[in-house]
């Protein structure tokens, strides 16, 4: 993330992806894990949400709204704009279509 402080200073910020499953093992999709399997995630979901709507993939959009947009969330939220320049097979994931999963809220 690359933002402005107070002083017009840029403030880049890095995160990396850990993996919490053993190489060579699956999750199951419930995580995304590593690079590679944010990839596959990536995939399986745009193939899921290209079938049909009633296919929509409601939990693997929260698991890659969680991976790679919730560790952010204190720093965006007061922010009016987000411009996201995604690399990598990024370039094929909807941000807009993540799901945010909203707690204290009745589901609409």
């Amino acid at each position: 993330m690359v933002r402005r402080d107070t002083a017009n200073r840029l403030i880049v910020q890095v995160r990396a992806i850990e993996s919490p499953v053993p190489a060579g093992e699956s999750n199951n999709g419930s995580s995304s894990g590593s690079v590679a399997d944010v990839d596959v995630s990536i995939e399986a979901f745009r193939n899921q949400i290209e079938k049909s709507y009633a296919a929509f993939p409601k939990a693997l959009g929260e698991a890659l709204y969680a991976e790679l947009v919730k560790p952010f969330e204190k720093e965006l939220a007061d922010k009016t704009r987000l411009i996201i320049v995604p690399v990598g097979k990024l370039w094929e994931l909807p941000f807009q279509a993540l799901v945010v999963q909203r707690t204290g809220r009745p589901a609409t």
